[in-house]
């Protein structure tokens, strides 16, 4: 599909509109952790967090290997797997910390994750995985135990970059007046359409650009068949997270010194969608204030219908997700 889709070079239009309203609604007074709305927090994992990488992928059957592991400073985690044609998965779930055990709670991956040392020293390095994944329908348990020293795996804390973006953003659904907020979507073009929507749920985008006008293939229209619910900034990741347990997922970089656009390259052709295509240079809008994050998606989009594409996700920052 992306084969049709190229992305536009300049991204930095300022959408604040309902999305940076100083007195928004009351969604970050209880984000956890005792934190009230009073901007920017500190997520609750930040000493925790950490990127897992076996020196050799663990294999899980079916073809299918293990291939890193993201814990996030706020308890959001990401299992990248790969089946035997290279192909990359994300599976996204919750966990818990205590005493070097990540207990792994989510609909695709469930079990436990233990590291016997955090730390790089010459005693070496213990992972245990003892999870259980559902991927294509398939049912995998992986039991593994690795000691093999500091060679065997490489662990690198999450901490990176700017530290006010590297956490765990849930899209908004409303302001303190009632206003939708969620998603803004700016079509220009053949299909001309500016709304912003309540929370996370893609059909509604689908549905209102269909009726403008835009014209999508079958397999165009299911990419749109699920609700975005978090988007998360790690080390090397950036992740959107939907309601079925799977996530878009793409490595990125800041694109220049002032931080306010990055690159992000998603892990495989098969993510994304018309909104987010392979290799995406993406603006970033904060209001830190009140803790909410803009992020600002361009593409240019070609076919029966040609359009310019601007999506705006509106987030509120979770310090600990639940």
């Amino acid at each position: 599909m992306k084969k049709f889709f190229y992305l536009a070079v300049a991204v930095m239009t300022a959408f604040c509109t309902t999305a940076c309203s100083s007195d928004d609604d009351d969604n970050n007074n209880n984000n956890g952790g005792g934190n009230t709305k009073s901007g920017i927090q500190t997520p609750k994992y930040t000493n925790e967090a950490c990127k897992i990488t076996p020196s050799s992928p663990i294999p899980l059957g079916s073809g299918y290997t293990l291939e890193t592991i993201d814990m996030g400073e706020s308890g959001r985690c990401y299992f990248l797997i790969k089946d035997d044609e290279e192909e990359t998965s994300v599976l996204n779930a919750n966990y818990i910390y205590d005493e070097g055990v990540y207990t792994v709670m989510g609909k695709n991956v469930k079990g436990t994750v233990k590291l016997g040392s955090r730390s790089r020293a010459s005693e070496g390095v213990n992972l245990i995985v003892k999870v259980t994944i559902i991927i294509d329908g398939k049912t995998l348990n992986c039991d593994t135990d690795i000691d093999g020293g500091v060679d065997a795996i490489k662990l690198v804390s999450s901490i990176y970059g700017d530290p006010d973006i590297v956490s765990t953003w849930k899209v908004r659904t409303k302001t303190s007046d009632g206003l939708p907020v969620g998603l803004l979507i700016d079509l220009k073009g053949d299909v001309n359409l500016f709304k912003t929507f309540s929370g996370g749920d893609l059909r509604n985008i689908r549905n209102e650009a269909e009726a403008q006008g835009a014209e999508f293939t079958d397999s165009e229209r299911e990419e749109f068949e699920k609700t975005l619910v978090y988007v998360s900034f790690t080390k090397d990741y950036i992740t959107l997270d939907y309601d079925d347990g799977t996530s878009d997922c793409g490595t990125w970089s800041w694109a220049g010194s002032e931080a306010k656009k990055f690159n992000m390259k998603m892990l495989s052709a098969d993510m994304g969608n018309k909104f987010i295509v392979t290799n995406t240079t993406a603006g970033v809008l904060f209001d830190k204030d009140n803790g909410f994050l803009n992020v600002i998606l361009n593409a240019n989009i070609t076919g029966n219908k040609n359009y310019t594409a601007t999506l705006t996700l509106q987030l509120e920052q979770v310090p600990q997700v639940k």
